[in-house]
């Protein structure tokens, strides 16, 4: 059994995404983004190599 003060914190973890290049918590008060939120840059073209010109995109997740 595990004890409460020293439980370690556990996360469920699920996919945000394909074809996202970087991705980072949204901490911004200022914007009123939830801190629950991920900012994403995401390609348009979600098909095939992105090693061309592909346009990016943000999105939360």
């Amino acid at each position: 059994m595990w004890n409460q003060a020293k439980a370690p914190t556990l996360r469920n973890w699920f996919l945000v995404g394909s074809y996202l290049r970087k991705c980072a918590w949204a901490t911004d008060t200022e914007l009123q983004v939830s801190t629950d939120e991920i900012i994403c840059e995401s390609y348009q073209d979600k098909k095939g190599n992105q090693q061309n010109e592909n346009t990016m995109e943000l999105v939360a997740c």
